[in-house]
């Protein structure tokens, strides 16, 4: 199963096409799930410790001389759907 594949399959709606190149939808859930399953409650602490350990940021898809997302990059998709759903109520 391509799960990155099908995972960017469900979110192109959501995805802007202007801007910068977003973090990809795989690397966000992934991020999203090592909090979880590490009992890790802040972005900025999913953050450090997918950049501390080799085996996660490998699992996220780096390789050891990259950098993984920061925290800013990953709670960015987190406050758009915030703002988006404010924005709908709104109207």
């Amino acid at each position: 199963m391509d799960f990155d594949g099908q995972l960017e399959k469900v979110v192109e709606p959501f995805c802007e096409t202007t801007g910068r190149k977003g973090l990809p939808p795989g690397v966000y859930f992934r991020m999203i799930f090592i909090g979880y399953f590490e009992d890790i409650s802040t972005q900025r602490g999913i953050a450090w410790r997918c950049d501390d350990s080799r085996s996660l940021a490998r699992f996220l898809g780096y390789t050891p001389g990259e950098s993984t997302p920061d925290h800013c990059t990953l709670s960015l998709p987190e406050n758009v759907c915030r703002w988006r759903f404010i924005s709908s109520r709104s109207k």
